[in-house]
């Protein structure tokens, strides 16, 4: 359902971003650090990188947590690349990797 709903789509449209005219610059990632919550069942669903970006990562932890139950802590080392990645794109346009419509990989 990850390809049909989310990956293919935005493949498809950073393309067309990508090869239109005018456009300005495209830039992608993937996120695919996984989330052992659920029994490691969740993955790396969509949005599971919002609490690294927002540097929220203790409040998105625990039992009932978006990144589990605590006793592997998410990587705060991820947090500060991905906030530092938002960052610089809000401020320069560039996250810090190469530009084009294939995705950045982001693991840790």
């Amino acid at each position: 359902m990850n390809e049909l709903v989310f990956h293919g789509p935005t493949r498809r449209l950073a393309a067309a971003h990508a090869g239109a005219a005018g456009s300005g610059r495209t830039y992608a990632y993937d996120f695919a650090w996984r989330s052992p919550a659920c029994g490691g069942r969740l993955g790396a669903c969509h949005g599971l990188e919002l609490p690294f970006v927002f540097d929220t990562l203790a409040t998105a932890t625990g039992p009932n947590g978006l990144l589990g139950p605590g006793e592997d802590d998410p990587p705060q080392a991820l947090a500060d690349r991905m906030r530092d990645a938002w960052v610089s794109f809000a401020r320069d346009g560039d996250p810090g990797w190469p530009e084009g419509a294939e995705p950045h990989r982001i693991t840790h």
